[in-house]
């Protein structure tokens, strides 16, 4: 006879990454409610589990900040930037940060910078045709 193992339940395992908690997706969890631009999720997410503010899914590696930038939902990035401990340069699976997923959204890009560098003005470079 095979020993029962137990089920466990509750929230999935997680384990660390170098830039921050990798997890796996839940359909509650921050970056979800970021990504479909869920003010309130958001916070109930910050609320239940302070820590998944840096949080990146186990399957690409995107945090809450990398999907609204990637998505240009400038409110969603603006609400993120606000939270306290938020770090901009964690990298997806693919070595891309926040920043390089605004960069179709000057805005948001402003933003990161702004959020970085408080006391410097960001200037988007011009583009000249020759």
């Amino acid at each position: 006879m095979a020993p029962q193992t137990q089920r466990k339940t509750g929230t999935p395992p997680r384990s660390k990454s170098a830039h921050g908690t990798r997890m796996d997706k839940r359909p509650s969890d921050i970056i979800d409610c970021a990504l479909r631009n869920d003010f309130n999720g958001v916070d109930r997410a910050l609320k239940f589990d302070p820590l998944s503010l840096n949080s990146q899914w186990g399957h690409n590696g995107i945090t809450a900040l990398i999907g609204a930038s990637s998505r240009g939902l400038d409110k969603m990035v603006k609400h993120l930037l606000s939270k306290e401990g938020i770090e901009l340069h964690i990298t997806d699976d693919f070595g891309n940060s926040a920043f390089d997923h605004a960069r179709p959204f000057p805005g948001i890009v402003a933003e990161l910078f702004s959020h970085e560098f408080p006391d410097q003005q960001w200037k988007e470079p011009g583009i000249f045709l020759t």
